[in-house]
């Protein structure tokens, strides 16, 4: 190689190295730029979420300063309504001794049946008679005891026995008795002797009736007081109260008549809000799901089929839910259970039971669940229990494509009966598709289409708020798709309470999962159905995490049922299976922290983190 060539490869090999090291300059330079940006974004992030501790550490001081407020406001009333009941049993006991002081002198007079002459009055040193003092001694014994003996012609001519008595007895010589002659002289007219104070009787008497809380069937003897009616015919369930130094009373409950055989209006169907016991009402705020306390719960737990293909015996449907079960996914960390039901058995029932009998049955599952604090969703699953839609090459029966008109008389049904019922959730259907070969609805509507299911899913959801405006309802998205939510109304405005969601598979559906994740940074999102065999323990738990962190609820799509099974029976026991151990731990995955502030600082952080695509 000549000097030439030498020196032209050399300037080559140096232009060569010269945009290497541009190329790196340049690498480096938008590697430092990503780093300086991610740290803009990292102190945005945490400027945030410092913001929101503070406004959660003041929230928490207002709480403070207001519950210590009220503590010390509920102790001043204590103590004034100490003093008022003080006070009013002072002048109880006064006006006690005085009206006792009072009636005592005419009680004597009239135990003894004869006027006291005018002299015994006047003169101070009188003592009283014997006999006249036992029987003023013996009237409180003997009082409520005996009883008055009546004079039947006395009564005839409007007469009193007493004053008939009185007007037998003669007087001197029919004059008046003789009055003193008052004059300078003569000394003041001295005072009745008060005689001596009687004990009170423990428990006879109508103040002793009253105290107790029931009233007297017979007043005292001699009072003046009318007489009250004997609550005989009526059961009142709280007695009369009078200010004392205990606790208030119970709140007043109606009375009603004892010979009712239901002491509450409606008793004799579903009671309200009997069944739900402490689970308190969902909403749906944002992309989150939040109690009545703005408390976030995610909705995680299994499907109990049974009553979908569900057989009567002697009458009666059998129950899904077993308390032993619905323990064990309280223990594992489930929050709601999903049962299918078919609309046939609903409306109509099957051989000699009824639809009532059906929801009797759902009922209990219901009343199960929440007793393990388990939320209850009901979903429609099959149009008929007997007849399928058609069958596949292998025989299988397929599920409805679509609802009909029967599922709003479902639905109607369900919202009425539940309508007061916090721990009943609803899923609207399945997931709908396109009609089967076989299938009936091909010939009229070979392709499901959004529009076609926005109109139903409008329709099912009218008549099931009607009766149930509050429901919180579940909203299935077209296969797999969820490009048409959030679902609104014919003038523009969002459905409220909606969670929606799609089926999904352990070993697929990665398209689907992006699309859940996507859903589920503004609205919130579920798993209506998670598929999965005995060989996909490993997917269930790589795909847990991140269904936890981005806050999606989620339903198993089986618990006892092969291929699937989660649990199994054994000498008695339910013992997880290996898939049923993987959604053990997808149960217990936490959830990421925003989802454990405050409302306050919750919704902040709601605006600055939407979410996190997985």
């Amino acid at each position: 190689m000549s000097r030439t060539d030498r020196a032209a490869e050399r300037r080559r090999a140096e232009r060569e190295a010269a945009r290497v090291r541009r190329r790196e300059e340049e690498r480096r330079a938008e590697a430092a730029a990503r780093a300086r940006e991610r740290e803009r974004q990292e102190a945005r992030r945490a400027k945030g979420l410092q913001e929101a501790r503070e406004r959660e550490e003041a929230e928490r001081r207002r709480q403070e300063q207001e519950a210590a407020r009220r503590q010390r406001l509920g102790a001043r009333r204590r103590q004034e309504r100490r003093q008022a009941a003080k006070e009013q049993e002072s002048r109880e006991d006064r006006r006690q001794v005085r009206r006792t002081a009072r009636e005592s002198p005419k009680r004597t007079e009239k135990a003894k049946g004869r006027p006291r002459p005018p002299g015994e009055a006047s003169s101070p040193t009188t003592p009283p008679r014997p006999e006249r003092e036992t029987s003023s001694r013996r009237a409180p014994a003997t009082r409520g005891k005996e009883k008055p003996r009546r004079d039947l012609p006395a009564m005839r001519e409007g007469k009193k026995p007493q004053e008939k008595r009185r007007a037998a007895r003669p007087r001197d010589n029919g004059a008046p008795p003789p009055s003193r002659p008052r004059t300078a002289a003569a000394p003041p007219r001295a005072r009745r002797p008060r005689p001596p104070e009687k004990p009170r009787a423990p428990a006879t008497g109508h103040l002793a009736a009253q105290k107790k809380g029931r009233t007297a069937e017979r007043p005292r003897a001699g009072s003046r007081r009318p007489e009250k009616r004997s609550r005989t015919a009526s059961t009142c369930l709280t007695p009369k109260w009078r200010p004392s130094l205990g606790p208030p009373p119970p709140a007043r409950l109606p009375c009603v008549p004892a010979d009712n055989p239901h002491p509450r209006p409606g008793a004799a169907r579903l009671p309200s809000g009997v069944l739900s016991g402490h689970l308190p009402w969902l909403g749906v705020e944002g992309r989150f799901v939040v109690d009545e306390r703005d408390r976030v719960r995610i909705l995680r737990g299994v499907t109990l089929r049974g009553l979908e293909r569900a057989a009567p015996h002697q009458g009666a449907f059998p129950v899904p839910v077993s308390p032993e079960e619905a323990a064990l996914l309280r223990a594992w960390g489930a929050t709601a259970v999903r049962l299918p039901l078919a609309q046939d058995l609903a409306l109509e029932g099957r051989g000699e039971a009824e639809g009532e009998d059906y929801l009797e049955a759902l009922d209990a599952a219901v009343e199960a669940a929440a007793a393990a604090g388990l939320y209850t969703i009901v979903q429609l699953s099959l149009l008929s229990s007997v007849l399928p839609t058609h069958r596949g090459p292998g025989g299988a029966s397929y599920d409805p494509p679509l609802p009909d008109p029967g599922s709003l008389d479902f639905w109607g049904i369900l919202a009425r009966r539940y309508a007061h019922e916090p721990a009943v959730l609803f899923q609207l259907f399945g997931s709908p598709h396109d009609p089967g070969p076989g299938d009936a609805t091909a010939r009229l509507l070979p392709r499901v289409t959004w529009p076609v299911w926005r109109n139903h899913l409008l329709a099912m959801l009218g008549e099931l708020r009607r009766e149930h405006p509050r429901a919180v309802v579940l909203a299935p998205g077209l296969a797999g798709d969820l490009s048409g939510f959030p679902l609104r109304y014919s003038d523009g405005s969002q459905v409220a309470n909606l969670i929606y969601g799609l089926e999904l598979s352990a070993s697929g559906g990665q398209e689907a999962v992006r699309r859940l994740l996507q859903t589920g940074r503004r609205q919130p999102a579920a798993v209506l159905g998670w598929r999965a065999v005995p060989l996909e323990s490993r997917q269930v738990q790589a795909l847990s995490p991140r269904l936890a962190q981005a806050g999606i609820h989620w339903l198993a799509a089986h618990w006892t049922e092969e291929p699937g099974a989660l649990v199994s029976r054994q000498r008695g026991r339910l013992l997880p299976t290996p898939l049923g151990r993987a959604f053990q731990g997808a149960l217990a995955a936490p959830l990421p922290a925003e989802f454990h502030l405050e409302p306050g600082a919750r919704r902040q952080m709601f605006r600055l983190l939407p979410g996190r695509e997985g």
